[in-house]
């Protein structure tokens, strides 16, 4: 029998938000508004998203398929590709916003730190 590992990389960070969830809800439930403010976004066609990773001289590129899910306090951004999968957190606790992702797939170790490090204000 050969067992085969999956190599997860996941990152979370948390910050302070002044915010209701609801409004966050709002904003989240619109990733075509959002995904713009991701590191190494390219471009969203419906349910379509494109990344593409500049490392040394090359130019990973990944597309995946979208999808979001809500629960409560909690929104998920779940992104399904030929070279792997990236979950996106965002749950609000306390008045406080943490954010999770992990990636399970190629180029794992060229992703760096920078999946969920949002650009921008």
């Amino acid at each position: 029998m050969v067992s085969v590992g999956i190599n997860v990389k996941t990152k979370s960070w948390e910050v302070e938000i002044s915010h209701p969830w609801e409004s966050l809800q709002v904003i989240l439930s619109e990733p075509e508004k959002t995904l713009p403010f991701f590191p190494y976004f390219e471009d969203i066609q419906g349910d379509r998203v494109r990344f593409k990773v500049p490392r040394f001289i090359f130019n990973f590129g990944y597309e995946f398929k979208l999808t979001v899910g809500f629960q409560e306090h909690r929104a998920v951004y779940t992104f399904t590709g030929d070279r792997g999968i990236l979950t996106i957190t965002f749950e609000v606790v306390g008045g406080r916003l943490r954010v999770s992702a992990s990636w399970a797939g190629f180029g794992e170790a060229l992703m760096g730190n920078r999946w969920i490090t949002l650009q921008g204000g």
